[in-house]
């Protein structure tokens, strides 16, 4: 168990995409410079561009690994 929780599959699973989200928010932030990614949330673009950058962003941290 990595949070406590049950060691039910759906918990397991949360926990492992918790840990993904993780360590790519730490790419982005060494990558486009710290809260790169809050701040393409917080952004005017709109949403389909938003979608484009982050699938760039994670295409570049999958190659990166």
């Amino acid at each position: 168990m990595i949070n406590g929780h049950d060691s039910v599959k759906e918990e397991i699973e949360a926990d492992r995409g918790m840990i993904v989200f993780g360590k790519f928010v730490d790419f982005t932030d060494k990558k486009y410079g710290e809260n790169s990614l809050e701040d393409l949330f917080n952004s005017k673009y709109s949403d389909s561009i938003k979608i484009k950058e982050i699938d760039e962003w994670w295409r570049m941290y999958n190659e990166s690994k």
